[in-house]
């Protein structure tokens, strides 16, 4: 699903249930649409104008593309494992993995085609099973930071502090960055 589908907006993907049995992602996405939507387009009726917050959503309806895939493992999710047919479809990808040995799951073919039609900025994949948030390159043959790492870890520290307070095991912030 693409809300804003217009050219030249700034591209963001939000994905649940890579892993099929982390039932929060499809879940997180559905909801994360509908209060987009709520929140854009209604008023305050007292006013009939809109709050902060409703014109800060109705300006990343407007001005971004938002693509929106709630289950990425539908076979995982409909069996209730992680994997796609034995395999894990969030190591299904060509980094540093002879060809022959990726891309053999459908929703790591249908993630990399996504990416391959798009120039996604920001990705988000919601996860279950643990707290963090979290940023990608996180392959076990490659241990040295990313070329984007300067960019990400920033962003990882942003979205921590904003997630809010914890119980000050993590610095103070709910989810560790």
């Amino acid at each position: 699903l693409t809300i804003n589908d217009k050219v030249n907006l700034p591209e963001v993907f939000f994905s649940g249930a890579v892993h099929g049995n982390e039932r929060v992602g499809p879940t997180a996405t559905v909801e994360l649409l509908k209060f987009l939507l709520k929140y854009s387009n209604s008023k305050n009726k007292q006013t009939m104008e809109l709050d902060t917050t409703q014109r800060w959503f109705s300006r990343l309806l407007k001005t971004r593309s938002i693509t929106i895939m709630p289950n990425a493992n539908a076979l995982g999710y409909y069996e209730n494992v992680r994997e796609e047919n034995g395999v894990d479809p969030n190591r299904d990808f060509p980094w540093g993995v002879s060809p022959e040995n990726c891309m053999k799951t459908t929703a790591a073919r249908a993630l990399n085609s996504l990416f391959r039609e798009h120039m996604f900025q920001i990705s988000i994949t919601f996860h279950g099973g643990m707290r963090a948030i979290a940023y990608e390159w996180g392959s076990p043959n490659f241990k040295a930071a990313s070329p984007d790492d300067g960019a990400l870890e920033p962003l990882g520290v942003a979205a921590s502090h904003a997630a809010g307070a914890g119980d000050r095991r993590n610095g103070g912030y709910y989810y560790p960055a």
